[in-house]
């Protein structure tokens, strides 16, 4: 969920994170 307090500049940096986190959790089902 998206915390509206967080400044931009963070919620990027934490879409970023996530993002990176999901396709490794992908990448690791998948082999």
């Amino acid at each position: 969920a998206h915390q509206a307090q967080f400044d931009p500049k963070e919620n990027f940096l934490l879409e970023i994170i996530s993002l990176a986190l999901d396709t490794n959790a992908d990448i690791r089902s998948t082999l």
